[in-house]
This record gives structure tokens, sequence and C-alpha cells, in this order.
């Protein structure tokens, strides 16, 4: 959690890989002790301050997603951070219990980030029966299957899961100010068949009213029939305002259908993982 570490001293390199591989981690800090070199982003060069930078406002972007996770956690003690083998099985053709360097955050986001010094290639395993989508080349990957990544200097394996919906802050963030009620939904469906829900819920952010029922939720569906993908938002809460929802779509689909009605669909693109993703933004 202590990005760099806490004492000591580390190259630009280490401290460039370690922000990738803990940005999502539930407690996340750039640290360190008196007595050692300075080691925020802008005291090294250039590349490691846009590659810093970047990984933070990303954690600053899924923010919603982890905010869902600390809700799930505190209610029900669902796991956060975890092994693969807390949502896919372990067998012998798939021995998830024996790989330790990847992760799953909550259960739509999949890591596998480079932890070793001078290693510039490294083998994932993509668990499951469902595609998954890799952040570190924009595309879908059939799973189950072993694939082998040579992320670049501004890049990590990253990827989201078929069959999720992640909500995540709208646009760039710039600032830690956060609005719960702005949600920006990722929808991992293809065309074809395919559905996927999710309860979003937001409170106050400061104090402990929602556990006296102050809070805001909406149901988010989203079911792919065909080339045709239909969307809902249900507002089942709202002590803490209405949502404000858009999508966007990892696939490109001929018709959108936003609670019943045909919906306009933008072409576009964001940076994640220091590679352009191609979106269709709807809402």
């Amino acid at each position: 959690p202590d990005i760099g570490g806490f004492s000591g001293e580390r190259p630009a390199n280490l401290l460039r890989d370690w922000q990738k591989a803990g940005f999502l981690f539930p407690f996340c800090r750039n640290h360190t002790s008196c007595g050692t070199r300075q080691q925020e982003p802008w005291a090294y060069d250039a590349l490691t301050l846009k590659v810093v930078s970047h990984y933070i406002r990303l954690r600053y972007k899924l923010r919603p997603y982890l905010y869902q996770l600390f809700q799930r956690q505190a209610e029900t003690g669902d796991a956060i951070l975890r092994p693969l083998f807390y949502d896919f099985a372990d067998t012998p053709q798939w021995p998830l219990g024996k790989i330790e360097d990847q992760f799953m955050v909550g259960p739509a986001v999949m890591q596998a980030p480079i932890v070793q010094e001078k290693e510039r290639t490294r083998p994932v395993l993509l668990p499951g029966n469902e595609a998954w989508w890799s952040a570190l080349d924009a595309r879908w990957i059939k799973a189950p299957r072993r694939v082998k990544v040579a992320p670049g200097e501004m890049q990590t394996p990253l990827y989201l899961r078929e069959g999720q919906i992640i909500p995540m802050a709208p646009g760039e963030p710039t600032s830690n100010a956060y609005d719960g009620s702005r949600v920006e939904a990722h929808v991992l469906l293809r065309r074809g068949k395919g559905a996927a829900e999710f309860d979003y819920t937001w409170d106050d952010g400061d104090t402990l009213d929602y556990q006296k029922g102050q809070r805001s939720a909406v149901t988010l569906t989203a079911r792919a029939q065909g080339r045709v993908l239909h969307l809902e938002t249900r507002q089942t809460l709202d002590a803490c305002g209405k949502a404000k929802v858009r999508f966007a779509l990892y696939d490109r689909f001929d018709r959108v259908l936003l609670n019943g009605r045909e919906a306009k669909v933008k072409r576009g693109s964001w940076l994640f993982c220091g590679t352009r993703q191609p979106v269709w933004y709807v809402g």
C-alpha cells in the first residue's frame, strides 16, 4: 500500500511498476520516511510523473466501483482484493491457487501486473468461461486461456470481465471532488446474447447516516439481443438525490434502447492503463 515503500531508496522504474500494481488496492498512498529521498511523482523524471499521474487519475476514475466494493465488504464481508480462486474454480487444468501475481479487484476487474525487475513480458491466465476485455490492447479475448503480454512503460495488464457493469466517474477526474449521483456505467457485453445488472448505491460520503437509510440507489440493467441492446435505469432509493447515468459500451450495436426508447449513440474513446479504449457512449 505504501507506493514506493516507506523507507529506503527506489529507482524510478520500481516506483512506476509499483504504482501500476497497487493503484486499485483498497489502501493506496505514496509515503516515505524522514531521511530518505523525496518520492513524490514530480521528484523523478518526466516519464515517472506521466505514469504515476495517469494511474492516480485512474484510481479516481474507478472510485465509484471501489466505493461499491467497500460498501459490500462492510455489509457482507465480501473481499475487495482477492485471489482468482475466490471467483473461479481452482482445477488441475487451471490451477488458480498457484497463481500469486494476478488478482481480482471485486468481481469485475482483474490485474496481472509486472512484479519482477527487468521483466517486460509475462504470462496471464484468463479464467472462467466469459470473455475478458483487455485494457492492454483494447480487445475482447475468449476464456479460459493463457496469453503472453508485453506491456509498454505506460501500460499494465488489466482485464474487465464480460457480463459485468462497472460504475466509473464521468470523464477524467482532475480533482478529489466526488459526486456519487453522477456515474458512467461501463457495460461489458458483446453482440449476441447476454445480460448484466448492477445495484449502484451512494450516500453523502462523509457520515454514517447511510446506516439510517440515508442513501440513494439505482438498478442498472443491460440485455443484448442479437445486435440490439436494451438498457434500463430504475431508481429505488433517493435520499441522496437522483442518479445521472451515462453508459459506455464495449461493442457496437445496431440499436440501443434506453428505458424502452431509441437512444443516441456517440463514438468516443478514453485512456485506460496507457491504452486508448474505443467505446460508444449512451446518455
